[in-house]
């Protein structure tokens, strides 16, 4: 049997799709976050969940805009406003000496009043280095959509 490259694609691209899904399990519900109903949530991991981290949400200069937990399945979910995008999510891993801090770029596309999701990871981690060096100041929505993708690519 031979495959095309279209077929190795399709597979390749609908594995990535199903090892995102899960399924049903007894592990606690999704923590609520409170405000409007513009949430963002997503997992903290690092190969093994970070449960019980604290995750900080920053804005590009730094400041504090909310902070929230990961659960025992290391889920996390913050209110956050997409006028005021794009933010840092941050978190540590201190199970480790000394701890490693891991990020997440957020933009408004990724705050959805149905819960978007972003995970932070080891990658999510290199793309935000990549982008915060790049500059964000002054580049439209777009513009910075379009760095994160070519991030991820590289």
């Amino acid at each position: 049997m031979s495959f095309s490259k279209t077929n190795c694609a399709i597979a390749a691209a609908l594995s990535i799709l199903l090892a995102g899904c899960g399924g049903g399990s007894d592990q606690e519900a999704p923590l609520g976050a409170p405000g409007d109903g513009n949430n963002l949530g997503g997992i903290a991991a690092t190969g093994a969940p970070l449960s019980g981290a604290a995750v900080v949400v920053k804005s590009l200069t730094g400041a504090v805009v909310a902070s929230t937990q990961t659960n025992s399945a290391a889920f996390f979910e913050v209110a956050l406003d997409p006028a005021n995008a794009p933010y840092i999510l941050e978190t540590s891993d201190t199970s480790v000496s000394p701890a490693k801090t891991y990020q997440a770029l957020v933009l408004a596309s990724d705050i959805s009043a149905s819960g978007a999701n972003l995970n932070i990871t080891p990658i999510s981690t290199m793309v935000a280095r990549i982008m915060l060096n790049e500059g964000l100041s002054g580049k439209t929505a777009n513009q910075i959509k379009t760095l994160r993708t070519q991030a991820a690519e590289q």
